[in-house]
């Protein structure tokens, strides 16, 4: 059996390498009619194709891909080539240490090692890998280069997920994201022949998904429901009716039923307790442990659901008759955590709370709460709003009347301000009361005066 050619690739030194140098590479392999090999135990994966392309997502067609090299590997060999794919990949001409970057063709090399096969037909990428480039610059090579993959980019799921990369991405080095009507929105829709009015409908369906808990967009992706009636179940789980101007007073309720607020703080405090205290049977505290535990984030999201679930059970605790019969959604997604079937009326928005917990940043301005989709068009109501500090002892509560003007844009979700929402209320008392801490002014500049939180 011949031997398959493998060149070495030169170094790349800036100012060096030009069009004409990788020109006369392919055209060296073109004249004696064989390709440019390289083995396979020589290239890595680029660091960011596994988020931009997950292996999940594609399994499917990668196993189609398989089978095709390996049927063209299987001829190759009878002609003496150690190779199996038809299209080459292309690798970026900068080596790093050891290795060269791969541009396009990740899933191709995936095969060639997982079917022992050595080489592999490769061309140069025009650019040079950058490890200090910055997430868009990544994207953008990985998208132009990846363009003729054998995958399907205008399946609905798929096109989303990779929408909320490149918006990241797009945030991160510019401070905003990219507006759903944007030059750059278009242009990412005409690449994978999706309408953009269909792309758009599938981003809000993809935020209603997260906020809810269903899969309406791996419905509609996979055929098994169309846009229109993903949007008509959307519509069915959102509060509908009118606003009541004399919905209920839940200020005076909880001022009158001090009981309530005692029960619920006591039964959040032991409930965080016992979580953020269970340590494994070598001591070690589980949760906030620095090489085992879990994102801060996610703890941040526990807190919000012990909180809900006690202040719930405080008003169904509470001996007051209209109050009693407070309900958390476990069963039936809707916007808001506390609901009180006696308290709503016919043709009236329900009467609820919402519970929203985060963070405490470097300062009150710095902090920030996430309302999700639903803070978009919300009507007045209350919300119970947490901060923590870094390890979970100290905490801030304050309930709080919130609209949809409290709520600002954040890509496909909402956020607050708690600096921007006390310089907005901080003379209308009527509109929020502190349930543990406060803030105060000192210095002409706010500050969060923190209690403690444990049992």
């Amino acid at each position: 059996m011949a031997q398959p050619i493998t060149k070495e690739l030169p170094e790349f030194k800036p100012g060096a390498f030009n069009n004409t140098t990788l020109e006369n590479n392919i055209s060296e392999a073109s004249e004696i009619n064989k390709p440019l090999l390289i083995s396979v135990s020589d290239l890595k994966d680029h660091p960011k194709n596994a988020e931009l392309n997950p292996a999940e997502d594609n399994e499917e067609e990668y196993q189609h891909l398989r089978t095709s090299i390996k049927r063209q590997w299987i001829a190759n060999s009878k002609r003496g080539y150690e190779y199996g794919n038809t299209d080459a990949i292309i690798i970026y001409r900068n080596k790093q240490g050891e290795f060269y970057i791969i541009e396009a063709g990740h899933y191709r090399t995936r095969a060639h090692k997982e079917l022992g096969i050595p080489f592999i037909k490769y061309e140069y990428s025009i650019n040079t890998y950058d490890e200090n480039a910055d997430d868009l610059t990544h994207f953008i090579n990985l998208e132009s280069s990846n363009s003729a993959a054998k995958r399907n980019e205008s399946k609905k799921l798929r096109a989303v997920k990779k929408w909320e990369i490149y918006s990241n991405s797009y945030y991160k080095r510019y401070g905003i994201y990219p507006n759903l009507k944007s030059k750059e929105f278009k242009d990412f829709c005409d690449a994978r022949q999706i309408q953009h009015t269909h792309m758009r409908k599938c981003i809000k369906i993809n935020i209603y998904d997260r906020e809810n808990g269903t899969n309406y967009l791996h419905q509609v992706s996979e055929g098994d429901m169309s846009l229109t009636e993903a949007a008509n179940r959307m519509k069915e789980k959102k509060p509908k009716g009118v606003y009541d101007k004399n919905r209920n007073d839940f200020f005076k309720d909880l001022r009158d039923n001090p009981q309530i607020i005692e029960f619920a703080l006591d039964q959040a405090k032991k409930h965080m307790k016992y979580n953020l205290e269970f340590k494994d049977v070598n001591g070690v505290n589980v949760l906030l442990d620095k090489y085992i535990g879990t994102e801060t984030n996610h703890i941040t999201g526990s807190l919000s659901n012990v909180f809900n679930s006690a202040i719930v059970n405080a008003f169904r605790n509470s001996g007051v008759k209209k109050l009693e019969d407070c309900v958390t959604p476990q069963d039936t997604q809707n916007y808001f955590d506390a609901q009180f079937p006696s308290l709503c009326k016919p043709g009236f928005l329900d009467e609820r709370l919402e519970v929203k917990a985060a963070m405490y940043g470097n300062s009150i301005t710095d902090t920030s709460v996430i309302g999700g989709a639903g803070g978009f068009g919300v009507k007045p109501h209350e919300y119970f709003i947490l901060i923590h500090d870094d390890n979970f002892t100290k905490m801030f509560i304050v309930l709080a009347t919130l609209d949809a003007k409290d709520w600002k844009s954040k890509g496909k979700s909402t956020q607050m301000n708690i600096g921007d929402w006390w310089e907005k209320y901080r003379n209308q008392p009527e509109k929020f009361m502190f349930i543990l801490g406060k803030i105060r002014n000192s210095n002409k500049k706010a500050q969060i005066e923190f209690e403690d939180f444990t049992a």
